[in-house]
């Protein structure tokens, strides 16, 4: 631990390389788990996963995910929909929608952002119509006063609506 602390001082020292989050959350967490009476909060990876998301390091984001997951460790809906969003971003929308799946038997509903981070990838791939099924999905649950928590089943429906969309 004291050679990486004296790397991580180097790092700081020196202009050329200069930290990021991924940098800070890394030493963060090294520093917890040299500690093994603090146990880090999935709140100490978001911005890591974030990060290596909108780096384009999506393998690295869900690796850290799985790790993460085997030291007990809890996602949030933040830690899933950045990880969707990456997804999303990247062209790899199957996956994305086993993310959503995982989340809701995780018993976590998808959020606002969830839906605007769907939403928005949809219309910036030129998927219009299945953007507005899930606008209307979601206006749904919130006029049914569901808030925006779905179940699996409904999920599956909307996913299902959307390919015969996308069929026609």
């Amino acid at each position: 631990m004291v050679a990486a602390m004296e790397l991580f001082q180097d790092i700081l020292e020196e202009k050329e390389h200069p930290c990021n989050e991924v940098t800070y959350g890394t030493m963060i967490n090294g520093k917890l788990y040299a500690d093994k009476r603090i146990r880090p909060s999935v709140d100490c990876f978001n911005p890591i996963i974030h990060s290596l998301y909108r780096d384009g390091r999506m393998d690295e984001a869900l690796n850290l995910l799985q790790d993460i997951m085997k030291l007990g460790v809890v996602p949030s809906v933040l830690t899933y929909t950045s990880l969707v969003h990456g997804l999303c971003k990247y062209g790899r929308w199957e996956e994305a929608k086993r993310f959503l799946i995982d989340m809701l038997r995780n018993g976590i509903s998808p959020d606002v952002q969830t839906y605007n981070v769907l939403i928005d990838s949809l219309c910036k791939e030129d998927r219009i119509e299945e953007a507005i099924s899930l606008f209307i999905f979601y206006r749904v649950l919130f006029l049914a006063g569901k808030s925006i928590k779905c179940s699996i089943h409904e999920l599956i429906t909307v996913f299902l609506l959307l390919a015969h969309i996308k069929s026609n």
